[in-house]
């Protein structure tokens, strides 16, 4: 098998927890208590019949402005300049904490000799608060808005590799909390590890991590 030399992380359910209390609660205050997490989700998943809004975020066909506006409308909200800017006061929050373990084995990777890398689905709003700071400490760092395709399309990892300088697609481990995006990987040649914190939560996961990578011999028991 080829050696490993590059550990690539996704971010959203892997390197930080979302704070989805936090969010309701943010809407709410300037929404009332019929904003709830169903509200957020129509937010941070809006689409009709004929589009996906939130993916063309994703992939920078929406500034911010325009997204928030058509957020508010589709969730049935107000939508005055006043609200576009409470509502991204709440994703921000949505966006939780950075998972401090995750940012750790980054470091130890590192010190080990391995590159480390970032490829998110994320738009501009999101990839810029503090629950991104894994992206700036990577070697390479890449954001579906920045791109203009999103995982698991293979363009996305594909892309990746060249960032890398097209190293063997099997010497790339490829960690994301979403098993279509591990397929997707897997597909181009990458291997992947499926990050399982929506079913067990965050330490749970990283333990079932941490384990893979030490059988690997990739980091120490």
């Amino acid at each position: 098998m080829t050696p490993l030399t590059t550990v690539c992380f996704d971010i959203g359910g892997v390197a930080n927890v979302r704070d989805l209390d936090a969010a309701v609660r943010c809407g709410q205050e300037r929404w009332g208590e019929t904003f709830t997490s169903r509200s957020l989700r129509t937010i941070t998943k809006a689409k009709t019949p004929e589009r996906d809004y939130w993916r063309e975020f994703q992939n920078g066909s929406f500034t911010i402005e325009h997204y928030l506006l058509t957020a508010l409308t589709l969730a049935g909200l107000p939508s005055s300049l006043e609200d576009q800017t409470h509502l991204q006061l709440c994703l921000e929050l949505w966006c939780g904490v950075v998972y401090d373990p995750i940012m750790s084995l980054n470091k130890s990777l590192q010190q080990r000799g391995y590159r480390t890398a970032v490829l998110s689905n994320n738009n501009p709003l999101m990839y810029a608060v503090p629950s991104a700071d894994l992206a700036r400490d990577v070697d390479v760092a890449i954001s579906s808005h920045e791109i203009g395709v999103s995982k698991p399309d293979a363009r996305a990892y594909c892309i990746l590799l060249e960032r890398l300088g097209n190293p063997q697609p099997s010497s790339v481990l490829f960690i994301d909390d979403k098993i279509q995006n591990i397929i997707g990987a897997e597909t181009v040649g990458l291997r992947g590890f499926h990050f399982r914190s929506k079913d067990r939560g965050m330490d749970a996961a990283f333990a079932e991590l941490k384990g893979y990578l030490q059988q690997e011999k990739i980091i120490e028991e």
